[in-house]
């Protein structure tokens, strides 16, 4: 009755082990009738139950069970075992719901100085001693050993050939016949009993030594194949598929950073643009308040000259009614009549003089003469453009010919967007031609000079460049 108490108790610490184990690793307990002799790991190699795990394991059972992570144990029998490399195949009678998950064995084997895991079921320090009686040794008396949190291990390749490696690690008794993986978690061997190892020795209290003995899976797969078992292989090298992977993986990540510097470009221009419709918008804010500001100066003036107009209106007719009644009260017509003759004659006498002095002053200019005045360039968007300034019409307009976007405005029209209403004037005096600013909103530069509004006109000749906002021309002063 003690005796199925104890099973029962080591059966479910060791269901309650499997579950935080890899699907594939599986306990191995071996029994004599109802006596736990021996315990281990082992792994699934295939879908239909097919298990592989140290052969020394078996030694004294007529009872083999495996336990998977549901708990659940199953009978299994020994397919094949080798003694001489401490290797064996199981087959379990049923396989868990929903089958079983298989281990991948890898396509090469380990190299020196490569970092495995090892996968399996133990725990640390070593099992306790057996009992004894008169007739010997008694059955060993532990448990199943439970694996412990932190499980798998790594281990350190210490050498390694084609059957098997050396490997230096820290597990307990109960990793014999557990799988070593490599870092794609691919199956690179088995842990077996080192050749030095004889299966009396292991019958005995221990702990595995740190270096490991490891059958190698080019190794177990041959004797699975032979035993006609077919386990899966891995179609490359591990390093192979870690490379195409961080290469896949170098690639997506290129990929989303080109579709994030694209984003941020797209963002930037979009920015930009609404930055250049503030901009439009502030200037055209800023025309709208200076056009606001005119009319109200306009008005102003014209307020101020209607009501002026209305004083000195009353002024004179204030005049008139006190000159009226003098005239009457003094009876002096004749004294302003002749008063009168006298200032119309004067009036009369000045007004010829000036018309003879204006008219002389329109010969002289009709007189003078000036080239004619080629302006070639192009406009804001890169357009050509030319325009033609007549000499004399330079000549006759004593304030200038005014450039600007404006036709009520200007005298010369320019239609572009950089350019002011009333951007600039160029005119002649003393035969040379200036160029002046109107308080431009683009400004107006000479071979990239800017010209202050305020600064008044400048000096300019054949070949100098002229800017008006975005428009760019070379003046020409035409000979002949």
């Amino acid at each position: 009755m003690l005796v199925a108490v104890f099973v029962f108790w080591v059966c479910s610490i060791v269901g309650a082990a499997a579950q935080s184990n890899d699907a594939a690793v599986v306990q191995v307990l071996a029994f004599e009738d109802q006596d736990l002799v021996n315990q281990g790991t082992g792994y699934y190699v295939d879908g239909a139950g097919t298990v592989v795990t140290a052969g020394h394991l078996l030694r004294r059972q007529n009872k083999i069970f495996i336990v998977g992570n549901d708990g659940e144990r199953r009978p299994a029998a020994i397919v094949k075992m080798l003694g001489d490399i401490d290797f064996a195949i199981l087959r379990v009678s049923t396989s868990p719901k929903g089958g079983v998950s298989p281990v991948t064995f890898a396509a090469v084997p380990p190299a020196k100085s490569d970092v495995l895991s090892i996968n399996g079921y133990w725990a640390t320090g070593s099992e306790p001693e057996r009992g004894w009686s008169l007739f010997g040794p008694e059955r060993p008396d532990f448990i199943a050993a439970v694996q412990e949190k932190g499980n798998p291990v790594s281990a350190v390749v210490e050498s390694a050939s084609d059957s098997g490696a050396v490997l230096f690690a820290a597990v307990g008794r109960g990793a014999y016949g557990g799988p070593a993986l490599n870092s794609c978690a691919r199956v690179v061997g088995m842990v077996a009993r080192a050749p030095a190892k004889s299966d009396d020795d292991l019958w005995k209290p221990h702990i595995i030594e740190p270096r490991i003995s490891l059958v190698s899976s080019q190794r177990i797969i041959t004797l699975l194949r032979d035993a006609g078992v077919a386990p899966s292989v891995a179609a490359k090298d591990c390093k192979a598929e870690v490379a195409s992977k961080e290469k896949a993986a170098s690639a997506k990540a290129a990929k989303a950073v080109k579709k994030r510097k694209a984003a941020e470009q797209k963002a930037k221009q979009a920015e930009k643009k609404a930055k250049e419709a503030e901009k439009k918008a502030a200037e055209a804010d800023k025309e709208k308040e200076k056009a606001k500001k005119e009319t109200e100066r306009v008005k102003q003036d014209t307020t101020k000259a209607v009501e002026g107009l209305s004083q000195r209106v009353d002024e004179k007719s204030k005049a008139l009614q006190a000159e009226q009644e003098q005239r009457e009260r003094y009876m002096i017509y004749g004294g302003i009549a002749v008063l009168v003759l006298l200032i119309l004659s004067f009036l009369l006498w000045s007004k010829r003089k000036r018309d003879l002095r204006n008219a002389e002053a329109e010969i002289e200019i009709a007189n003078a003469r000036f080239n004619d005045c080629l302006l070639e360039g192009t406009d804001a968007a890169g357009a050509p453009l030319a325009l033609r300034l007549s000499g004399r019409d330079l000549m006759k307009s004593p304030n200038g010919i005014v450039f600007g976007r404006n036709p009520d405005m200007t005298d010369i029209v320019i239609a572009d967007d950089t350019v002011s209403r009333r951007h600039a004037r160029i005119m002649v005096r003393d035969n040379r031609l200036y160029l002046e600013d109107l308080g431009s909103t683009g400004g107006t530069r000479v071979n990239g000079e800017a010209l202050a509004a305020d600064g008044g006109p400048a000096n300019v000749a054949t070949n100098d460049v002229i800017e008006l906002g975005g428009v760019k021309l070379t003046l020409k002063v035409l000979e002949g």
